[in-house]
């Protein structure tokens, strides 16, 4: 809904940068976000800092950079970082290190507070609806992107808190 806003006041389009971490600063430069603590790893035991100035060590979420396209398809906008999202019909998710439980489980226990979470990815999705999917033992979350998933030519950029990740 953030990111809406913002295009909303700069002609439909969403901010620019190369990484989440650019991006996520000029939302909060810009104040549409306030609390810089929205952006950190949420971390059981570990208290995020509230700093003006973000850094991509800090921040736990990866972005898809596009032109908005309200018609478009829904696609993942906003999700947690350590995953590469395959932009195709039935596309996944797939973690880029070696599965980590521990750290899914903190984000888990963080969204829904649920006393046994489950290990998951969470996603914001263009049409702004969010959720959690599950993931296989392996670290991927299938089926992510919708069967008929069409990019119509747009080319899907992933960025990660240090920056652009590669097709």
């Amino acid at each position: 809904m953030v990111l809406d806003a913002y295009a909303v006041d700069h002609g439909g389009h969403y901010p620019d940068g190369h990484s989440s971490t650019e991006i996520f600063q000029k939302l909060m430069d810009e104040k549409y976000v306030t609390d810089s603590s929205i952006f950190y790893r949420v971390i059981p035991g570990e208290i995020s800092p509230n700093t003006p100035q973000l850094k991509a060590a800090d921040i736990c979420w990866d972005l898809t950079l596009v032109p908005i396209d309200p018609a478009g398809p829904r696609i993942p906008l906003v999700y947690t970082t350590g995953f590469k999202i395959d932009f195709k019909p039935r596309g996944s998710a797939t973690s880029l290190k070696p599965f980590s439980p521990s750290f899914n489980l903190a984000f888990a226990h963080w969204w829904d507070s649920a006393k046994n979470p489950t290990e998951h990815i969470t996603m914001a999705y263009s049409d702004n609806s969010s959720t959690n999917v599950p993931l296989t033992r392996e670290g991927t979350a299938p089926n992510i992107i919708p069967a008929d998933f069409d990019p119509k030519g747009k080319t899907y950029h992933q960025l990660t808190p240090d920056g652009e990740l590669p097709p």
